[in-house]
This record gives structure tokens, sequence and C-alpha cells, in this order.
């Protein structure tokens, strides 16, 4: 067995460590065992090597000078990732020494090649993922390699196997991902098998509170939909999903399996349920959420978050319509300067539009409403409303706000 040394780097700059994290982790980590993963979702380096401590916060970067070494050695692992053992700790030069035990000699290292970047079933970019996608893939290996560690436990293992097991169920909860059922089922085996019972039992309920919790008004529907319609795009995926062509877009639609686009736009409020009962792999997932935040980017969807305080017309400003503006706000659809939330869209705008104009004046207007809001083409949709014979999402919620005061 070869001892290979390194050095993780950037602890001063993580966010898991700000203020007083920072010196009690320098106190407690000499001796200490961190995981080793490839962080795909880093813009700066496709190559980095993140550090995750014994709570799976991100403490830090391997050493970019010695990704070859590591690289070389998680190549080679079984399980996607390493286990290091801190030897030291440098607050002059934020730094940790570490090592890897490993079988492995290394005498000559390959030329460091860059990652490869998956093939996708549609030529647009894809959403980064949010932080609960990423902590799921770090806590899943954590709890991996504890359990599969033979007992006796130190106290401090029992207690961080505690932690990160609760972190991990909630984590899990939250992906309806095909993946996410054989490796829960895969932890609840393992707690088995070092007599955890209470906690097997705990993960093999996660997948029928995932099924309640995914259904319409549930939090986990929520949570996909807020990802689906764009809320977590950068400008990077903004700027690339404009420059998609309308053919691509349709071509990427029609090679959508189990009519899964059809089924969004008929029961959006069960799309997400009908995606993890239909056991949708995690890299489609992500692709056919890609694929709608990207005709929301295209459509507008951030009407309301693109723009500055919007300049309130004053036939939008008279009593009546205030009281009218105070329901939309208290329904989360518009916020207190009378923008449009990020997430709506707009179609829902537009149904706004529509139903307040015709309240306040008996007739539609939608100049008010273009010049208010920085967008055009109201009348257009409603025409699009009117020819698909949908109503756009909330407008239950609208009808009831713009009612007569």
């Amino acid at each position: 067995m070869q001892r290979h040394q390194f050095h993780i780097v950037g602890m001063a700059h993580r966010r898991d460590l700000e203020g007083a994290a920072l010196p009690r982790f320098y106190a407690a980590v000499a001796g200490r065992w961190l995981m080793l993963r490839h962080d795909p979702d880093n813009t700066l380096d496709a190559l980095a090597i993140a550090a995750y401590d014994w709570r799976c916060r991100h403490v830090g970067y391997v050493a970019h000078d010695e990704l070859p070494l590591l690289w070389h050695l998680l190549a080679h692992s079984d399980t996607g990732h390493l286990r290091a053992q801190v030897e030291s700790v440098s607050r002059e030069h934020n730094s940790l020494t570490c090592h890897v035990e490993s079988d492995l000699c290394v005498a000559r290292l390959p030329e460091l090649q860059h990652v490869e970047a998956p093939a996708w079933q549609w030529p647009g970019p894809r959403l980064p993922r949010t932080h609960q996608m990423r902590q799921y893939d770090v806590l899943h290996s954590a709890i991996t390699e504890q359990l599969s560690r033979p007992q006796p436990w130190t106290p401090d293992e029992h207690t961080d196997t505690a932690y990160i097991l609760e972190a991990y169920a909630t984590a899990a909860a939250l992906d309806i991902s095909f993946e996410v059922r054989s490796e829960v089922a895969t932890v609840a085996t393992l707690l088995r098998r070092q007599g955890m019972h209470e906690w097997a039992a705990r993960m093999s309920r996660i997948t029928s509170q995932t099924g309640t919790r995914v259904g319409p008004g549930g939090d986990v529907a929520a949570y996909w939909s807020d990802f689906a319609t764009g809320s977590t795009a950068d400008t990077a995926f903004t700027r690339r999903a404009m420059q998609l062509t309308d053919e691509e877009i349709d071509r990427a639609i029609q090679g959508l399996p189990l009519d899964l686009f059809h089924t969004w736009t008929d029961m959006p409020d069960a799309f997400f349920a009908y995606v993890y009962y239909h056991h949708i792999p995690r890299q489609l997932l992500l692709e056919i959420c890609s694929l709608m935040a990207a005709m929301a980017v295209r459509e507008g969807d951030a009407v309301g978050s693109a723009t500055a305080r919007p300049a309130i017309p004053p036939e939008l400003d008279t009593p009546e319509a205030r009281l009218i503006w105070h329901r939309l706000e208290q329904a989360g659809l518009v916020d207190s300067t009378r923008a449009l939330l990020p997430s709506l869209t707009r179609q829902t705008a537009m149904y706004i539009a529509l139903q307040m104009s015709n309240t306040l004046w008996g007739e539609t207007r939608w100049k008010p409403f273009e010049a208010m809001w920085h967008t055009r083409n109201l009348a257009q949709l409603q025409q699009k409303m009117k020819d698909s014979g949908r109503l756009p999402r909330h407008a239950t919620e609208i009808d009831t706000c713009c009612a007569n005061p």
C-alpha cells in the first residue's frame, strides 16, 4: 500500500467555512478523513476535484498542479471518489497536507486529459444543477463509504453518520429520478447490515413519501417546477437558449419519449408525478427540464425579472387597481413594485393583463401592461390561448384576484 501526498487549498473562500466556522474547522481537521470527488459543476476548471469533510461540507479543492496524481487515482476507484486523511494544517498558506493510500504504483503519470462532456439528446444548453442536486451526490458517496466500513466506530463517526443520514434523507426525498430508488435501497441494505434498523426503515419509506409530495401542491413538485421554468437559469444558459432555432426546438420536442411534452402542456400540475412513476433516468430528466426552461426563456419567461422597478401608468394606480395589485401580491404573482415574479411566464402575464383590464375598464387594453413590464405581443399570446383552448397556470388565482373590487 502506497501513500500519495497532496494538498487541499481554498478553505478561506468556501461558503460552508465562513466566519467562525473556519477556525473551528482548522482546529478539528488534523487526522480526520476527507472525501474527494470530481466537481462537474465547476465553471472555472472542468477538471476540479473538490474536498468534502465529515459533515459533507465543501471545504476546498485539490491543488491544481497535483490534479494529475489525483485523477490517476480517481480513475482506478470503484466508487467514483477517494478517501483522504489530513496530516497537517497550514493556516498561513490556507492549505491542508493530506494523503491517499492506494495499491497503485505511480511512477509516471499520463498527460491529464480534459473531461469529455456527456452526449445530449437535444442541442441546447443544460440548466445548472441546484445546490440540493449536487449535495445529494456528495451525501450518497459519503454515507455509502461510511456504512461500508466495519464497526466498531468511534463516537465521532457515529455522530457524523447520524448527521449525514439526516441530510441524505432530506435530499433523497427531493430527487425524483429513477436512479435514486436503487441508491436509497442500497443505503437501506447497508444500514441493516450495520444493525441500524430504524434508519433502514426510514430509508425504505422515502420512496412513498416522495410519491405523495410530488403530486399537485406538493413541495417536491414545486421544487422541480421551479427548476423546469428556468428559475436557476444563468446568463450563459439564457444566451445559448436564445441562439436555438425553432426547428431545433421542434426536433427536440418530437424526440421526447412517453408523450412527455404533451403531458407537460396538458397536465402541468401532475407532470412531475407522471415523470416519477415512469422511472425517468436522471440524465433524461435534466435534459427535459433544460428543454422546458429554454422554451420559457425564449418565450420571455423572465419578463418580470430582467427589468428595473416598473413605472406604473396612472390608469393602473387607481384605488381599484391598487386593490387588485394587493391581491396579486398576496397570491405570490407580483412583488410590491408590481413586477412579475421571475418564475411566471408571459402567458401568465397576458392573463393578468386580460382579466385586470376587463375588470377595470370593461375592455382589453394591452399597452399599459406592456409598457410597465417591458414586454410586447400580449395580444398574440391571447390568440394562442384561444387556439389551444388551455388557460395558463394560476388562472384560477388570477380570476379571484381580478374579480370586481
